[in-house]
């Protein structure tokens, strides 16, 4: 059952990222799909970042890790974003 779930979930994605990239398509389609993958990452990193705030006083090991990630992710989401942009 896992399996036929993370199959799915990763078809979906693939479809909505491709369908987000086509130029082909409406940007009445385009957009809200843009903002359905962006409105994701921000719920990842906020998540992350949440975790690794809470966690700080009992693990501090997890919790430096989880807040490192989030600095990366927060890191190449923008390098991602300025390569768009020009």
């Amino acid at each position: 059952m896992e399996i036929i779930f993370e199959v799915l979930v990763e078809l979906v994605g693939e479809i909505v990222v491709e369908c987000a990239k086509s130029k082909r398509l409406s940007k009445w389609i385009r957009y809200p799909l843009i903002a359905l993958i962006v409105l994701f990452w921000i719920a990842v990193i906020g998540l992350m970042l949440f975790i690794g705030i809470k966690s700080y006083s009992t693990d501090r090991a997890m919790s430096l890790v989880c807040l490192g990630l989030a600095a990366i992710f927060i890191l190449f989401s923008v390098i991602r974003l300025v390569k768009g942009v020009r």
